[in-house]
């Protein structure tokens, strides 16, 4: 729950990167769109402009872009608002949206090691109960019945003897 929960915090973070870049990249798109067409080579040099759809990693590597060939065009978008600070504000932001992507997949990482931990402790203990039922049945086998089927693990998810209608189903 723990490392859930910390994926969970990562995961709300970026998504918040991701909201805070791509409102003013989409400003770049529609200053643009205003300046040089929705068809013309400039603006299709600026990459997507379907932001959202856009998988985490290709957004990064999209906003990059556009912010180059924004600062190429600079002069024709400075009248629809497009800045040289503002790029440069883009360019903080993507950068914050890819460290959290980064720290997505760190938490992801840290909660598949701790399982798999978590799995090897149980299946050591299990190893450790089977060794000892083993024990205790070599000591019981020929002196009790009843104290050696103490010692006797049932693999059923109960923990007991299956019953002929459970092994008939």
């Amino acid at each position: 729950q723990y490392f859930m929960g910390l994926q969970g915090i990562a995961t709300e973070d970026k998504d918040n990167a991701r909201a805070q870049l791509i409102t003013p990249l989409r400003s770049v798109f529609n200053a643009a769109k205003n300046v040089f067409g929705i068809g013309s080579s400039q603006y299709r040099q600026l990459g997507s402009a379907n932001l959202t759809k856009l998988t985490d990693d290709n957004l990064v590597r999209n906003t990059r872009n556009t912010v180059v060939i924004a600062t190429k065009y600079l002069g024709d978008l400075s009248s629809e608002g497009v800045t040289e600070a503002k790029l440069t504000e883009i360019t903080a932001l993507n950068k914050s949206f890819d460290e959290s992507v980064d720290e997505l997949l760190t938490a992801k990482r840290n909660r598949d090691i701790a399982t798999k931990d978590r799995i090897d402790k149980g299946n050591a203990l299990y190893n450790e109960i089977v060794k000892i039922c083993n024990t205790g049945k070599d000591i019981w086998y020929e002196k009790s019945e009843a104290k050696y089927n103490d010692y006797i693990l049932y693999n059923t998810s109960s923990g007991e003897r299956e019953t002929e209608e459970k092994s008939e189903a």
